[in-house]
């Protein structure tokens, strides 16, 4: 038989016993059996659990379980709590079993628990859902982060609205960009500059350019390449145009420093000097300018007033007039 012949129905057979056979047949995960885990734990920690209901993993683990280890309950991500239940002293004082790796009270970094097991915990819901197809292999992963170095261990602790549970303090308000700078400390250096992205205010975050979780582009960008995640906002620099600015097309960070700048529009540097960094003999005297010739009374080069080479060369980033290929036009 031709093997795609065969290939099709196998697959017709597969659907139809599929469709025929009720799911819990299959052993399907129901919303009851993880309430009942979960009641089984209130008995003793019923503060907790009336905090935790509310939160986007009570939601899930209540209403739509997803995986068999839902079913668990709190056991899902707490371990085996047998132990916790039938020792003595658990039972006469709810919460006081000696913590070992078969009881993670928490999830909290003074858990005998390598990072590595942390995150395997995380993985057995978390692993292939959205934003983590790229983990494995990631920065964060090669550092051997665990999941609640960025997340809330206390889940109960952070509103509901913020669906990663990120760790914060009460004062913050951008709390994906102070989890981010907590480790990347030249990040929030570069944000206190004059010219900077809107980070400090809270109009956008960390997570709208990188993936935490690993991206498709370079330093974790959510866009195969730096350019492509520039013009998801910036569409109009996207082009294609008549005249294309070589730099330009290959990477905008050749110029600007997206995290902060203490130059206009997060330059990397003041013009002229700038454009002389690589138009350093074209058109223009090779030598780079100075100060010498400023104030303008005293003689200064054009290129150095106001806003240096592109008072004339105003359409840096590419041109579309049949008379621009200086970009003047």
């Amino acid at each position: 038989m031709n093997p795609w012949r065969r290939a099709f129905l196998y697959g017709a057979v597969l659907l139809f016993i599929t469709a025929a056979v009720p799911p819990t047949a299959w052993g399907a995960v129901t919303a009851e059996d993880a309430q009942s885990a979960v009641k089984t734990c209130g008995k003793c920690h019923k503060d907790y659990i009336d905090k935790w209901l509310p939160t986007k993993h009570g939601q899930v683990f209540t209403k739509n379980p997803s995986s068999e280890s839902m079913v668990m309950g709190c056991q899902a991500c707490h371990g085996d709590g047998t132990r916790h239940m039938t020792d003595a002293k658990a039972k006469s004082e709810p919460g006081s079993a000696p913590v070992d790796k078969s009881l993670i009270v928490g999830l909290s970094k003074d858990s005998p628990l390598t990072p590595g097991e942390i995150r395997a915990i995380c993985l057995n819901c978390h692993f292939g859902t959205k934003g983590m197809t790229h983990w494995a292999g990631s920065s964060h992963e090669a550092a051997n982060l665990s999941c609640i170095d960025c997340h809330q261990r206390k889940l109960a602790a952070a509103p509901v609205k913020l669906t990663p549970q990120l760790r914060r303090l009460p004062e913050q308000v951008n709390v994906a960009t102070e989890v981010c700078v907590n480790c990347h400390m030249d990040k929030r250096s570069a944000m206190m500059r004059s010219s900077h992205m809107p980070l400090r205010e809270g109009k956008m975050t960390c997570v709208d350019c990188h993936e935490p979780h690993g991206g498709k582009g370079p330093a974790n960008l959510r866009q195969a390449s730096v350019n492509e995640n520039c013009y998801s906002c910036h569409a109009e620099k996207r082009g294609p145009l008549l005249w294309e600015h070589p730099p330009v097309r290959e990477n905008c960070g050749n110029c600007h420093n997206p995290h902060g700048s203490n130059y206009e529009s997060l330059l990397k540097m003041k013009q002229p000097y700038l454009c002389q960094t690589c138009h350093n003999a074209n058109y223009h005297p090779s030598t780079l300018y100075n100060g010498s010739g400023l104030p303008v009374n005293a003689g200064a080069a054009k290129q150095q007033i106001y806003r240096g080479c592109v008072n004339c060369h105003m359409q840096v980033h590419g041109s579309n007039h049949p008379s621009g290929p200086r970009f003047t036009r």
